[in-house]
């Protein structure tokens, strides 16, 4: 007959042990044993994780969350990670933006109060999955503003804008209109001497990392045929300050009383110099200069010429000759009388250039460039 003592018999869930009452004790401990094993057997195959020798554990995720970001992507680690094992947090691959803020890693959470990890930073998986946040820090902003730099009236425009390093400023123009005695407004300079930057109304600059002050550029109001800055003489103004310049001034006398417009040569070429217009002029003389190199010529002796301190002279275009004739001869300037042929800068074609009869005011016949050795008066425009 087969002895049961010593043995555990599981019957519907109970763990029976028999034997003697000697052999109790021992049998009971190898018993309990076998139980232990038995029931983590169950349940390690109940929650389906494996073990050394063949059972099972859990596994977690570690997911990323933007955290309102309004543009890119989160990262992805499809790691199944057990407890213990180290995770390596990535920085930000795939560019998450969020408008006003800068992206300056990640966090346990959403508010950021909790643990917070940058690239290449490391930690322990715990026994459950984590979500990471994005952490965001708000962008410093920084501010325009318009100074009247000594106005008698008016009021300076005001730019509500909250700027973040980078961004487009528009310069505004002068709304309040503001006045200054004696002097006409010329846009706005970043130093109040306007010796700095000088910006006009609709113009763009990035923002930088510091706020901005833009003082209004005055400068001396002049009338037609006043004195200039150079000592010569006023005789345009266009009434507003644009494109570097207002108003502009003749010389105070001739640069030469016979030249020609080239430098001599009857090798014909166009130079390029085509502007007409009033504010061509020194464009055209840049042009005439660059295909002519050095020499004896009208273009080139009004681009060296110095007077006092200023050196910006250019031959003017045939507009700005005509205003110039129109505005101070016969009496301003110390023309010749009874009038004279004066070169302009506007090129007609390959061998001739436009000049105007101050007699009369003829300007519709142009001349060659080569042989017509005619008067120059340099101007400059401020």
């Amino acid at each position: 007959m087969r002895s049961n003592l010593g043995r555990s018999v599981l019957r519907r869930g109970k763990m029976t042990i028999l034997g003697s009452r000697k052999q109790g004790a021992a049998a009971a401990s190898i018993s309990m044993a076998v139980l232990l094993v038995t029931c983590l057997s169950f349940l390690t195959v109940a929650s389906g994780c494996t073990i050394a020798g063949g059972g099972s554990i859990g596994t977690e995720a570690v997911t990323y969350d933007g955290n309102a970001a309004d543009g890119g992507s989160v990262p992805t680690d499809s790691t199944a990670y057990t407890e213990g094992q180290t995770v390596t947090v990535p920085g930000n691959p795939g560019d998450l933006v969020k408008a006003g803020y800068s992206f300056i890693g990640w966090n346990t959470q959403a508010d950021g109060a909790g643990t917070h990890y940058t690239q290449g930073q490391t930690f322990a998986m715990g026994p459950a999955d984590i979500t990471l946040y994005a952490k965001w820090t708000t962008n410093p902003t920084y501010a325009v503003a318009y100074d009247g730099n000594g106005n008698t009236g008016g009021s300076v425009p005001v730019d509500s804008t909250a700027y973040t390093e980078g961004q487009t400023a528009t310069v505004l123009g002068n709304t309040g209109i503001l006045v200054k005695t004696g002097y006409s407004f010329e846009g706005w300079d970043t130093q109040a001497d306007g010796n700095g930057t000088t910006c006009s109304p609709g113009q763009t600059f990035a923002m930088g990392a510091v706020s901005v002050t833009l003082y209004a550029k005055w400068m001396t109001a002049y009338a037609l045929r006043d004195i200039g800055p150079a000592g010569g003489w006023i005789f345009y103004d266009k009434e507003s300050y644009s494109g570097g310049w207002r108003y502009l001034e003749a010389a105070p006398s001739d640069q030469s009383a016979g030249i020609a417009w080239n430098d001599g040569s009857f090798t014909w070429t166009t130079t390029g110099a085509t502007g007409t217009a009033t504010g061509t002029g020194q464009a055209n003389t840049a042009a005439i200069v660059a295909s002519q190199g050095t020499g004896s010529y009208a273009a080139q002796l009004c681009n060296d010429l110095t007077v006092g301190s200023y050196s910006d002279w250019f031959l003017p275009s045939i507009d700005e000759l005509d205003q110039m004739r129109a505005n101070l001869y016969p009496s301003f300037g110390g023309f010749p009388q009874p009038g004279e042929f004066y070169w302009s800068s506007s090129e007609d074609s390959d061998s001739h250039a436009f000049p105007e009869w101050f007699y009369d005011g003829m300007r519709n016949v142009s001349y060659y460039k080569s042989t017509s050795s005619i008067h120059v008066r340099a101007v400059r425009a401020f």
